[in-house]
């Protein structure tokens, strides 16, 4: 019987917007997670929470099918949102828990340097130089941009199902799966290559603060206090997932799209100025996020629609 459920939960990824799949797909990352906790000698068994969940969906999934449109797609969100949340938190535990894995900053540090011959965010710094209230509204907008990022997500899914026919919502099934892939493939790349950031690595070299106003200090020092994990660099999750929802909205040709593309480059630049990343971070995040999109696409074999919409859809 509960073969069954799985396989009708796989099989029927156009009737619940591709969840079951998605459920399956969560359920083996934090499984993987749990191993992975075990592996280094940390258990943790919070890690399995969205593995019940998923089962927990599989099984109730006839009541699911039941409930509106909306409040799917809302219910929808909460697992996503979950796993993404906890397993940021157990990349830190493992980190903590492991006495620190070796950091790798060295070597990002030196392609820095061979670059520009001092820490990326120093050549900004000196950039916007004599000009003071300039450089407190550029802060402050690449600050607001970084900051963005932790809703760019569900942004992105809202417009999605907005302009979606209500006959075509599965179709969200493959944007939910692009940002589940991308976001768990993020952070098996902090476990595999941990670098700690200039931040903290090079904070030495760093000794004027940042040049924001008080709006700007709120947001840094918000950010801040919402970090758990040290090691999160490589590649940069902000930039990567800016561009994965670009890509959607410039496949949807929304005009958000115009919003989306100051805000990507804002957040860019906010990873390598406001001391967070190193080049090579934000440089990998891209070709990651094309091929969380294409990854996408095996998971939830759905075309993705391009505007002006046909009856055809390209991928």
């Amino acid at each position: 019987m509960f073969e069954y459920s799985i396989q009708k939960a796989w099989e029927e990824y156009h009737k619940d917007m591709g969840l079951g799949r998605i459920a399956i797909l969560v359920g083996s990352f934090n499984l993987l997670f749990f191993v992975i906790g075990i592996f280094i000698g940390v258990v943790r068994p919070l890690a399995l929470a969205p593995v019940v969940l998923a089962l927990v969906y599989i099984l109730m999934r006839a009541k699911f099918l039941k409930l509106p449109v909306l409040l799917q797609f809302i219910l929808a969100m909460v697992p996503i949102i979950l796993s993404i949340k906890l397993n940021y938190l157990l990349v830190g535990q493992y980190d903590q828990m492991a006495g620190g894995f070796t950091r790798l900053d060295p070597f990002f540090m030196k392609f820095d340097q061979w670059l520009f011959g001092e820490p990326v965010a120093l050549v900004f710094r000196s950039f916007f130089e004599g000009y003071p209230t300039l450089t407190q509204w550029v802060y402050d907008f690449m600050m607001l941009s970084y900051f963005l990022y932790f809703i760019l997500p569900i942004y992105g899914a809202i417009l999605y199902y907005n302009v979606l026919p209500k006959k075509e919502r599965y179709y969200l099934g493959r944007y939910f799966a692009s940002v589940v892939i991308f976001f768990n493939m993020n952070f098996l790349f902090y476990l595999a290559i941990p670098v700690t950031g200039p931040q903290y690595f090079l904070e030495e070299k760093f000794t004027r603060e940042l040049p924001f106003s008080a709006f700007g200090h709120a947001l840094h020092s918000w950010v801040g206090n919402a970090q758990t994990a040290f090691i999160d660099c490589f590649p940069s999750g902000h930039t990567g997932m800016a561009v994965l929802v670009g890509i959607w909205l410039f496949r949807l040709n929304l005009v958000q799209r115009f919003i989306i593309s100051p805000i990507t480059l804002g957040i860019v630049f906010a990873t390598l100025a406001l001391r967070y990343h190193y080049v090579l971070d934000v440089v990998a995040a891209f070709p990651m996020a094309l091929i969380c999109y294409a990854l996408s696409f095996l998971l939830i074999p759905l075309r993705s629609h391009r505007w002006p919409w046909k009856r055809h859809y390209e991928s």
